[in-house]
């Protein structure tokens, strides 16, 4: 499989980092705007729930008895722009520096709000890894993954076949579905907010296992 793998895409979201510390660390700067550091929000985000929300900020805010249309324009503009504190595990830098040790080209695919979702990659400094970064909804939002044009789009940024390149993520419709239906070699890394997913080529627990998984055994 190590052969004909010539590049390595990833979903963005609980794939390379945990999204909920991104959503807890908007929240105690929305929270700290408007004077209220009282309210305890441990245990508030639920990534369960917000990969069944359609609009999980509103519902955060209902959460937190603190909802009004001022207030989530409020929060969705902090969701977009705010400077967060979040980092990559040294385990996951350390898998993306083998896979460059490959020559392997990297990528990331990634669904949702372009401004929330650039901000993130800002602010876990992911640009510096990546040959390319797709911003699905840049195709238009019906377009988002598990759309095959979306897989099709980063694959030509990345100059490989669908049938040479890996995808990764956590989302089996999204990710592995999608995936699969491009062409693509995939890897489910286990979400438990989901049930099992369509087959994959491979399935791990966490990024730590991609390169035992995928590229030492044959």
């Amino acid at each position: 499989m190590r052969k004909i793998i010539k590049a390595v895409v990833f979903d963005l979201d609980n794939t390379l980092y945990n999204e909920a510390n991104y959503f807890e660390s908007v929240i105690e700067i929305f929270l700290s705007e408007i004077g209220r550091l009282d309210i305890d929000i441990t245990n508030l985000v639920d990534l369960k729930e917000r990969n069944q929300a359609t609009d999980y900020l509103g519902d955060l805010l209902k959460k937190l008895f603190l909802y009004s249309s001022d207030m989530q324009t409020r929060l969705f503009n902090l969701y977009c722009n705010s400077d967060v504190i979040i980092n990559l595990e040294p385990s996951v830098i350390s898998v993306l520096k083998n896979l460059k040790s490959m020559s392997l080209n990297l990528g990331i695919l990634t669904n949702g709000v372009i401004a929330a979702q650039k901000n993130k990659v800002k602010c876990l400094s992911l640009s510096q890894y990546f040959d390319h970064i797709c911003y699905a909804r840049d195709l238009g939002k019906l377009f988002e993954k598990p759309h095959p044009l979306a897989f099709n789009y980063i694959c030509q940024k990345l100059y490989c076949e669908p049938q040479n390149v890996l995808f990764v993520g956590d989302h089996p419709v999204n990710d592995v579905q999608g995936a699969k239906d491009a062409g693509m070699i995939t890897c489910w890394m286990i979400n438990q907010s989901f049930l099992n997913p369509v087959q994959a080529n491979f399935t791990i627990s966490n990024l730590d296992e991609l390169i035992t998984t995928v590229f030492y055994e044959e």
